[in-house]
């Protein structure tokens, strides 16, 4: 655990074996005591482990060899179902229950859990174009050998059902998990997923009780040029705010939250549609979710716009407007698909004509 009484951070267990490999520090806190550890680069804090309690689990593990991942200590074992006389371990078998994925060669036989069955779909996306099907051949992520998935048996689903509730600042009654109120953690109150994520990237919302809206970023850009007011937090605390762009009541902002942003592209990386290269987030492809590529803010949003896009790989152009006026003006546009829930049109593409 972290020292810093603001942090007070967990780390999982490979941060902490990445973490035990360092060396241990001393440092003075501001009271005068003294504490060791490692030292933490993101809140200045330390990173204090406790033996005994490492110790105490490490009694309760029991020894044996897994056949799948080659661990040699395991809280449980369980028989393996598909090589009688051999064992796995309490990990594997969790895997083995969401995914039925496991490596045919007899020297490896690992068991792929969620998140390297999703990489190695992804592996054979890359090198065939298409996604992985019933049929496809996929490759292990530890010998690339092949991947079988037992379809006979049944795989459990992590979903959760949805709960029914109601949010205090939208209109949201089910949700599967709930959320507290992060500016009163002692409420009984909850907050859907969706409101949530928008207060922890604004960290801006309305102080009149009726209407609680959380602002999102582009609404917090159109209240900085308004002009703010005083309101009272229910501490007493006077405040000034801009007025709530829903109810014209004052808004307060938590300027002590760290507020969380997105992951930017990685250097160099292009779209994949308008080929330029990626300046701010990336954005998956919008009608081909599994696949690696990505695309531009400007693409993403025209494509949500206009709903047309090149289905050559090779082009995969997003046209605007002015090209889908273009494509209208020469002549009606043929629908080759039709269902109860869309029409899919087919077009030449102004710029590769494929």
């Amino acid at each position: 655990m972290c020292s810093n009484e603001e942090c007070r951070a967990i780390l999982p267990k490979k941060e902490r074996e990445l973490l035990l490999k360092a060396a241990k520090v001393e440092k003075t806190r501001d009271d005068g005591t003294t504490v060791v550890g490692f030292p933490r680069v993101k809140c200045d804090g330390m990173m204090l482990i406790d033996d005994s309690r490492e110790d105490l689990y490490n009694q309760h593990r029991k020894p044996g060899f897994c056949n799948s991942c080659k661990a040699t200590h395991s809280m449980s074992w369980y028989n393996d179902n598909v090589y009688k006389g051999k064992r796995i371990c309490h990990n594997c078998n969790t895997y083995q229950c969401y995914t039925q994925a496991r490596c045919q060669n007899e020297a490896c036989s690992l068991i792929h859990h969620s998140k390297h069955l999703t990489e190695i779909k992804l592996n054979y996306r890359r090198e065939t174009g298409k996604n992985a099907g019933i049929e496809a051949v996929l490759k292990c992520i530890k010998c690339q050998g092949p991947v079988a998935i037992d379809k006979t048996k049944t795989i459990r689903d992590r979903k959760v059902p949805y709960k029914p509730g109601a949010c205090l600042t939208c209109d949201r009654r089910s949700e599967r998990k709930w959320k507290r109120i992060p500016w009163d953690k002692v409420s009984s109150q909850r907050m859907c997923g969706k409101c949530e994520a928008r207060y922890r990237k604004t960290a801006t919302r309305c102080l009149n009780t009726g209407c609680s809206h959380i602002h999102t970023i582009g609404e917090v850009a159109k209240m900085e040029n308004m002009g703010k007011i005083k309101a009272h937090l229910p501490d007493g605390t006077i405040v000034l705010g801009h007025p709530c762009v829903k109810c014209g009541c004052t808004t307060y902002k938590d300027t002590s939250m760290k507020l969380s942003c997105r992951k930017k592209a990685e250097a160099g990386q292009m779209c994949y549609s308008c080929k330029s290269q990626i300046k701010g987030v990336a954005e998956l492809v919008a009608w081909d979710k599994q696949n690696p590529e990505r695309l531009c803010r400007a693409c993403f949003w025209r494509y949500h716009t206009y709903k047309a896009h090149c289905d050559s790989a090779e082009c995969s152009l997003v046209p605007n407007k002015e090209g889908l006026d273009a494509l209208k003006k020469k002549g009606p546009i043929e629908v080759c698909e039709e269902t109860p829930v869309k029409k899919v049109y087919h077009a030449p593409c102004p710029k590769c004509k494929g």
